[in-house]
């Protein structure tokens, strides 16, 4: 019975042992990293950065290619507060899910910063310059894969009906 207190003993110790060294090579973080946490720095960092204004920057600039007669209704939908909604719950939720506690905390301190601010400010216009770029691009390489792609070969025939004998009628 005492042999194996001390093997417990012994493996708690080298449990504590192994944990304290993990524990050291860790940055000490004054909170945990947890949902409750990350949602809260989350939702200061969407303060910092709302979602909207992206999307508001974004929508400005699309709208150019859009027809005369969808613009209004284009831009009435992009600046709705419903949309503006979802979009915060969209980001918050993923938020908090990809990231951790000190990702979030970089974020808040980086655009909460002025050089933060002044890049928060120009993503809008460089995703609609990047995005309409990317979209030339693909339609060109769509172009040319058309063009490489064989002609459709005609369907063959499908095959004849195997002629069923007919009966003979009653006229000759």
């Amino acid at each position: 019975m005492t042999r194996h207190k001390c093997l417990v003993v012994l493996l708690l110790l080298l449990i504590a042992s192994a944990c304290s060294e993990v524990k050291q090579s860790q940055p000490t973080q004054s909170l945990p990293d947890n949902p409750e946490n990350r949602t809260v720095l989350a939702k200061r960092y969407l303060i910092i950065a709302p979602p909207g204004e992206i999307m508001h920057a974004a929508a400005d600039i699309a709208v150019k290619s859009f027809p005369e007669q969808d613009r209004k209704i284009f831009l009435e939908v992009m600046y709705s507060k419903a949309l503006e909604e979802v979009m915060y719950r969209f980001e918050l939720d993923s938020m908090v899910n990809k990231f951790t506690l000190n990702e979030l905390q970089a974020l808040v301190t980086y655009y909460g910063s002025p050089e933060g601010k002044s890049a928060q400010e120009k993503l809008g216009s460089l995703m609609m310059e990047v995005m309409t770029q990317v979209q030339q691009e693909v339609k060109k390489a769509m172009e040319v894969a058309k063009k490489q792609q064989p002609a459709p070969q005609p369907a063959p025939p499908a095959p004849e009906e195997q002629k069923q004998p007919q009966a003979p009628s009653g006229k000759q």
